[in-house]
């Protein structure tokens, strides 16, 4: 069965608006980029009297590392390592279920041996997984500048390496539409579908040269963005996943639009599992 979920990204985990994270009427919240621990756990508060389940999206606090597990991008990745360690038993604790952390993450172009550099990794957080008996969900991003390359070096990386350290994807369908195109990316997709855990929805809002996560909706294939159909659908068959809605507020969207999108992702889920 799959589970429906919302983001804190919807509100830049802004600890004035958490209530609105549990109005949705869904049964799951990811989250991270705390201001501070106290925040962290006024929101645990406002969760141990709810029935949802949680999932931590590192960095629990923001600011600290959120891109440097490969290459140095703010911190060295030794440090980013023992940061994920300290998450990882914290979110066990808390009984979350997973720690999703960026990887793989390239800034650009890579000079090395991407599988190598990408097995070394994986096996530092499968060792920190294991250790703690919490799933760690890997999520490939964009780089700078909009860059693929992370998610083009996880593409090439062999499927049945992956395989030995049991560690789950997240596919960010946005980032994926955005590194190789709503046909292509169908295809990366596909080669890891017996790994994906999380699912974020979202599509791209364009605007003078950067862009913006906007709610998925019905309409979008009608309205200029990115046809999101065809790869939600898919998704929506496989099973167990957590789908979580991953927008971000900076568009202004109406909240009659991103419940209507939300609706709609709920009848597709549904229909996938009759």
């Amino acid at each position: 069965m799959n589970t429906l979920g919302v983001s804190g990204s919807t509100i830049m985990s802004d600890e004035k608006k958490f209530n609105q994270l549990f109005k949705y009427n869904l049964e799951h919240i990811e989250i991270g980029e705390f201001k501070c621990f106290y925040t962290f756990k006024m929101f645990l508060d406002l969760l141990d009297n709810s029935l949802l389940t949680f999932g931590i999206h590192s960095p629990v606090i923001r600011g600290k590392s959120k891109y440097d597990i490969i290459e140095h991008v703010d911190f060295p990745p030794d440090k980013a390592i023992k940061q994920i360690r300290k998450e990882a038993r914290r979110a066990k604790f808390l009984g979350a279920k997973y720690l999703l952390v960026h990887f793989p993450f390239f800034a650009d172009m890579y000079e090395g041996d991407t599988n190598a550099v990408i097995e070394e990794n994986l096996d530092k957080l499968a060792r920190i997984q294991q250790k703690n008996k919490i799933q760690i969900v890997c999520e490939p991003k964009l780089g700078k500048g909009r860059s693929p390359m992370g998610i083009m070096y996880l593409d090439k990386f062999p499927v049945e390496i992956w395989r030995r350290y049991n560690m789950k994807i997240c596919i960010d369908i946005g980032d994926y539409v955005m590194a190789a195109g709503e046909d292509k990316a169908m295809e990366y997709i596909k080669k890891w579908s017996e790994f994906i855990k999380v699912v974020h929805l979202h599509n791209v809002d364009y605007q003078d040269g950067d862009y913006f996560w906007k709610p998925v909706h019905p309409n979008d294939e009608t309205d200029g963005h990115h046809n999101m159909t065809p790869i939600i659908k898919y998704l929506a068959s496989l099973d167990n996943i957590y789908f979580v809605l991953e927008h971000t507020p900076h568009m202004n969207y109406s909240l009659e639009y991103i419940l209507e999108g939300k609706d709609w992702v709920r009848e597709l889920i549904q229909e996938d599992n009759i």
